[in-house]
C-alpha cells in the first residue's frame, strides 16, 4: 500500500516509504508512525516488536493495533524528529567532530542497547554461515576476485578469534541514522550473532564515507580519538559486570566486517564505490599485518577536505579580495546573476588549481578589491571547493543569513557554514 495519505481511526497518516525488501509501508502521523502491510507479515513485526520490548531494548512502544482494507497495521510512537547523524551533522564543530554534550547523549542510548543486548546472550546461538551472511561475505569475494585469497585469510581468522563471544540479538545497521534521542528505530534486519559486531559498526559506520570530495555521498562528521577511547571504556564496562570479555578488543575483526558489508551492490554509486574499494584493500593488508584498523581509519581518512585545510588559516583574519565577478554580474557558463560580490584571493591555491575563492557580504556596491575579516567558511560536502565568507571589520552575520545571502550560487550544493 503506497496511498500518499491514511485516514485510519479519525487521523490522518502522510506516505514516508515502502521496505524496498518486503511490502510493509511506513507512514508518520502526529507523534506516531504506523507500519501496514499483509497480516501475517504485520502479525510478525508485532510478535517480533514486543519481544524487543520483553528485553528492554530503547525502541518505540506499539499504540494501537488493526486491519484496514484487508491490510494489518500498528502504530507505534515516535522516538523523535532527528536521528543523531542528523543531529552530529547540524551541531559537529568547524573540524567536523562531533560535540561532545551530543556524543554523551548517543553513548546514553548505546549504553541501554547494550545492556538489552546482554539479556538475549545465547538464547539463539550464531553460527559462521549466518554471520557470514549478514556482513555478504560471498558478494564481497564476486565483486573483488583480486582479494579473495586475501579476503578468506582475513575471515578465517576473524572466525577464529570471534568464536568465542557470545551470540545476542544483533540490529544488523546499528548506526547514528537509526538511533534517535529516544531510542533505535529499523529493526528489520535482526539476528543472533557475535556480540559486539552492533557496537562498532555504530562507531566506525561514518568513517565507510569520505569526508567531503566529488562523491554521490558524503560524511559530515567524524568522532575525536577521545570519543572513541570513552565509547569504548564505558560499552566494556558493562560487558565487565555481566562477566564478558572486553568487547574493544574485537574491534578490528568487527571493523573489517563492517567494511565489507559496507562494499557490495554499490554499482549505482560509482565514486564512492570505488573509493570504499581503496579503503577495503587498505584495512584488510592493516587487518593481515595485525596493525590497529581504528588508529589508520583516524590517521588516513579523517581530515576534511583539502580546501577547508587551506581555508582554515584564513578564519578571523583580514584578507585582501581581487573580485573578479562583482555584484550584479552574470556567470560566465551559467545563467545566474551574482548577488554579492565573489573573488578570490591572490596567491591562495585551492585544490582545483586556481585561488581560492570568497564571498563578499555586507557590500551593497559592486567592488574590484576588497579588504575584509574572514568571519566563516562555506564548506561544501560534496564538492572539495570551499569559500570564503569575508565581511568588513565589525560587521557579523548569523549562519542563515550567511545561507540566505549566497544561496543563488550554493543551491546546488551540500552546503555547512563553519566558524
Amino acid at each position: 500500500m503506497e496511498a500518499t495519505l491514511l485516514t485510519i481511526e479519525g487521523k490522518d497518516y502522510i506516505f514516508v516509504k515502502t521496505r524496498s525488501h518486503m511490502p510493509v509501508s511506513i507512514y508518520k502521523g502526529d507523534g506516531c508512525y504506523l507500519r501496514i502491510g499483509p497480516p501475517e507479515l504485520i502479525q510478525g513485526e508485532i510478535d517480533y516488536h514486543r519481544s524487543l520490548l520483553e528485553f528492554e531494548f530503547p525502541i518505540p512502544t506499539i499504540l494501537t493495533i488493526g486491519e484496514h482494507l484487508g491490510y494489518g497495521y500498528f502504530i507505534e510512537s515516535s522516538l523523535g524528529e532527528e536521528h543523531f547523524g542528523e543531529i552530529f551533522a547540524r551541531t559537529c564543530t568547524s573540524d567536523c567532530i562531533v560535540s561532545d554534550t551530543e556524543f554523551e547523549k548517543l553513548l546514553a542510548i548505546v549504553e541501554k542497547f547494550l545492556s538489552a543486548q546482554l539479556k538475549t546472550v545465547n538464547l539463539k546461538h550464531s553460527t559462521p554461515d549466518l554471520f557470514r551472511r549478514l556482513i555478504q561475505l560471498d558478494t564481497v569475494i564476486e565483486e573483488l576476485p583480486e582479494l579473495e585469497a586475501d579476503t578468506r585469510e582475513a575471515m578465517a581468522r576473524i572466525e577464529n578469534r570471534i568464536q568465542s563471544l557470545p551470540s545476542v540479538l544483533t540490529h544488523g545497521d546499528f548506526n547514528p541514522f537509526n538511533i534517535l534521542e529516544g531510542g533505535v528505530i529499523d529493526w528489520e534486519r535482526g539476528s543472533y550473532t557475535p556480540l559486539g559486531y552492533d557496537l562498532t559498526s555504530n562507531i566506525s559506520q561514518t568513517f565507510f564515507f569520505p569526508l567531503g570530495g566529488d562523491f554521490e555521498y558524503t560524511a559530515s562528521y567524524r568522532y575525536s580519538s577521545e570519543q572513541i577511547s570513552e565509547y569504548w571504556k564505558r560499552l566494556d564496562a558493562i560487558c565487565a559486570e555481566a562477566g564478558i570479555v572486553s568487547i574493544s578488543d574485537y574491534r578490528n575483526d568487527f571493523i573489517l566486517c563492517r567494511c565489507m558489508w559496507s562494499l557490495v551492490r554499490m554499482q549505482r554509486w560509482p565514486k564512492l564505490q570505488a573509493w570504499r574499494n581503496e579503503l577495503y584493500k587498505k584495512l584488510l593488508a592493516a587487518y593481515l599485518q595485525g596493525d590497529d584498523l581504528t588508529d589508520l581509519l583516524r590517521k588516513t581518512i579523517n581530515n576534511p577536505s583539502s580546501s577547508l585545510e587551506i581555508a582554515r588559516p584564513l578564519l578571523n583574519k583580514t584578507v585582501t579580495v581581487t573580485i573578479d565577478r562583482p555584484l550584479g554580474t552574470k556567470h560566465p557558463k551559467h545563467t545566474f546573476i551574482y548577488e554579492v560580490n565573489y573573488g578570490y584571493i591572490q596567491g591562495i591555491i585551492a585544490p582545483d588549481g586556481e585561488d581560492l575563492d570568497a564571498y563578499i557580504l555586507g557590500v551593497e556596491e559592486p567592488l574590484q578589491t576588497f579588504d575584509g575579516v574572514c568571519i566563516a567558511i562555506v564548506h561544501r560536502n560534496d564538492d572539495d571547493d570551499d569559500k570564503l565568507i569575508v565581511v568588513p571589520k565589525g560587521v557579523s552575520m548569523s549562519d542563515e543569513e550567511i545561507i540566505s545571502a549566497i544561496h543563488f550560487q550554493e543551491q546546488w550544493f551540500n552546503t555547512k557554514i563553519l566558524r
